[in-house]
């Protein structure tokens, strides 16, 4: 009976669509997909000097799918989560597999969000 269940659970989770589709206008309006990079190729340092981040405070020192870590060495995977007194918010959205989660980052001021999903970072801007 274990192996059966264990066989039909094989089956399930491989014919499950591990990319997301979602509806950046349901994120406090809509967004307009400016830029595609992969994960190696920015890095928060980066962020930071395209002043992504500058204005806000923020500081992420550790990023990576599942796991958000601060400059307090505190790691999370709730749904949200906050730098810097409230100036960053940071949402979870949904699941990009069974360990990865997807985040957008969007400042608080609705100028940028960011989104991160298994290895890519996805700029966009607020659509007039």
């Amino acid at each position: 009976m274990k192996t059966i269940t264990l066989f039909l659970l094989i089956i399930l989770l491989s014919s499950y669509s591990y990319k997301i589709t979602c509806d950046t206008s349901t994120l406090y309006g809509k967004w307009l997909l400016v830029d595609t990079y992969d994960e190696g190729d920015v890095d928060i340092d980066t962020l930071v000097n395209m002043k992504i981040f500058s204005h806000t405070g923020a500081s992420i020192t550790y990023l990576r799918g599942d796991m958000l870590k601060n400059d307090n060495g505190n790691y999370t995977t709730t749904e949200y989560y906050t730098l810097d007194r409230g100036k960053c918010l940071i949402q979870c959205i949904g699941l990009t597999s069974l360990v990865q989660r997807f985040f957008y980052i969007k400042h608080l001021d609705d100028q940028y969000l960011i989104g991160l999903e298994r290895g890519k970072i996805y700029f966009y801007e607020k659509e007039e």
